[in-house]
């Protein structure tokens, strides 16, 4: 049984690796600058969903405010590049630990509070305050231009070398995600995962074999919130110009989707969630007039055959 089991992790280990290859090389290969665009697109919302199946997934915490977090990275990297470092290819990634530490911290001051309550009052706790942050976006005006939103934004820079364009920002994506992915597959399949997991399936056994609920609790929205702040990061220098629009509540409840769509709790079921509501509009483009429908149809169905994700092992 053994041998069986080396074999078949064998096989997998080959299939991820030759998946790994295909997807880094593709935007080599289909060089139209329209598909290069909505995989880049889909890395970033990877790295959302990934991030809030933390929480949602192996923590149990139904999350609304996802965007806030997504959009407090995407300012702080704008920001940092724009004025603190500006001109610079050093604000670039100056603003990548800015946006993580923010993002953790401001999980934090969610958590601190909210942790405590439960079922739908958590959600709702985090529905507010992802909206107080686009409120922050809005109202503070000399930070964020307000309205307006900031303009002008640097592409990402390693020295001289533009990476801001087509295939040099997927390179850049792919490697993000590859990184993201990989810390979070030692995570859920480390002590972090099993304590996130016992939290999820019943606090007060938990609590009783010795877990600390709210600790495991506060980890998995600190997490779930650094990365939502990575991926604001990026994004705030691919589009270069943001503004609170962007980060509303529809996108909290777009990466919601995502998650349960794919399979929350799974490892994969974040990517193909992503794969799933970034790529399945753009193939209906053709029938334009009924692609809403289509598209809704769609997401009935497969909620209805498998109610736990795709990838869903229930």
């Amino acid at each position: 049984m053994g041998a069986i089991r080396r074999e078949r992790a064998g096989n997998k280990l080959v299939v991820l690796a030759g998946l790994w290859v295909v997807a880094m090389l593709t935007p080599f290969v289909v060089r139209d600058g329209y598909v290069i665009h909505l995989l880049n697109v889909l890395g970033i919302y990877v790295i959302l969903s990934a991030g809030l199946n933390i929480s949602v997934g192996l923590a149990g915490l139904l999350h609304l405010g996802h965007a806030g977090f997504y959009g407090l990275g995407a300012y702080a990297g704008a920001i940092t590049s724009t004025r603190v470092i500006p001109g610079s290819w050093l604000g670039f990634w100056a603003g990548l630990p800015v946006a993580v530490v923010l993002g953790m911290l401001a999980g934090a001051v969610l958590g601190a509070p909210s942790l405590r309550l439960r079922g739908h009052y958590f959600a709702i706790a985090t529905l507010g305050f992802g909206e107080i942050m686009r409120s922050l976006m809005l109202n503070l005006v000399e930070i964020t231009q307000g309205p307006f939103g900031i303009k002008a934004i640097p592409s990402p820079r390693l020295g001289s070398f533009d990476l801001g364009s087509g295939a040099r920002f997927y390179c850049l994506v792919f490697a993000v995600v590859t990184l993201v992915l990989l810390g979070l597959w030692n995570l859920q399949h480390g002590r972090f995962g099993r304590f996130w997991q016992a939290v999820r399936e019943d606090e007060v056994v938990a609590q009783v074999m010795g877990v600390n609920v709210f600790a495991a609790k506060m980890w998995a929205l600190m997490i779930s919130s650094g990365l939502a702040a990575v991926a604001g990061w990026l994004y705030a220098h691919y589009v270069s110009y943001i503004n609170p629009s962007n980060f509303s509540l529809d996108e909290s409840i777009l990466v919601l989707c995502m998650v349960i769509l794919g399979g929350r709790g799974t490892f994969w079921g974040p990517v193909i969630g992503s794969a799933l509501l970034v790529l399945f509009p753009e193939l209906l483009r053709p029938i334009a007039e009924l692609r809403l429908l289509v598209y809704g149809v769609a997401l009935v169905v497969l909620m209805a055959v498998r109610p736990e994700g795709v990838v869903g092992t229930k």
